[in-house]
């Protein structure tokens, strides 16, 4: 699988750094995932798969194509479904795209929840 990985990558034409961003990993990681030093777990593959389009059946075997057309749903799919858990399915791969400044902002929106929450728990204190 390693040498796929790889080839996956230098499709996509990402740094080490750009494709563990891309999956929510370090590069330190992708580096072990390309040279055979630890295999992604499961969760790993299936992100991947999902956020690039990769065929699951040839990353893990080599068998197939290497891209997987029938796999991913677009944003009308996603937003046109009525399943209230689908969510789970796209939401992760979603946040693993976001660029560094994107994490700030949710970071901040985060502080500013938290913030909030604390300020009402303190008003109820005797």
């Amino acid at each position: 699988m390693k040498s796929r990985i790889l080839q996956v990558r230098k499709y996509l034409q990402l740094s080490q750094k750009e494709f563990g961003n891309s999956l929510g990993v370090s590069r330190d990681v992708i580096a072990n995932y390309e040279n055979g030093r630890s295999s992604p777990p499961n969760s790993i593959i299936k992100l991947l798969c999902y956020v690039h389009n990769i065929n699951p059946m040839w990353l893990k075997t080599g068998q197939g194509e290497m891209l997987d057309q029938l796999n991913k749903k677009s944003g009308p799919e996603i937003l046109d479904n009525d399943d209230q858990d689908e969510y789970k399915n796209w939401l992760i791969p979603i946040l693993a795209q976001l660029n560094p400044e994107d994490w700030e902002l949710i970071r901040q929106i985060a502080v500013k929840l938290l913030q909030s929450e604390l300020d009402q728990r303190q008003k109820s204190w005797p």
